[in-house]
């Protein structure tokens, strides 16, 4: 698929159909997140920018606020 690149499907995608949350940087699957007792926990697939960090985390911040 275009926005999985060089990512496996199997990483996102369970034996039983379930398909993770994704993290998308460009358009592209850079990893999977999860809520964990309200905090957001964010699995990159490699190494991130730090524009990418900084975006990925403010955003994790205002999901944790409209979860609270």
């Amino acid at each position: 698929s275009r926005i999985l690149g060089d990512v496996a499907p199997s990483r996102i995608v369970t034996t039983n159909g379930l398909v993770h949350a994704t993290i998308l940087v460009d358009g592209f699957v850079a990893g999977t997140w999860q809520l964990e007792g309200g905090r957001v926990r964010l699995e990159p697939f490699g190494k991130l920018d730090a524009a990418a960090r900084r975006a990925l985390a403010d955003e994790a911040e205002r999901l944790e606020a409209f979860a609270s």
